[in-house]
């Protein structure tokens, strides 16, 4: 997921990560929860293996 705007935490479990424009988080597999911290936009590409 890229950050294009704003600021968000991706969370899974008990670990989190911040992001801010131009960073590029990676979903983890596990359940997990995105949150904006102010006004955001983000870029969210998916794909799916074979």
């Amino acid at each position: 997921m890229q950050v294009l705007e704003g600021r968000v935490t991706l969370r899974a479990g008990d670990v989190s990560w911040e992001g801010s424009p131009g960073d590029l988080l990676i979903v983890p597999q596990a359940r997990h929860s995105l949150e904006a911290i102010e006004e955001s936009v983000v870029l969210l590409t998916v794909a799916k293996l074979a």
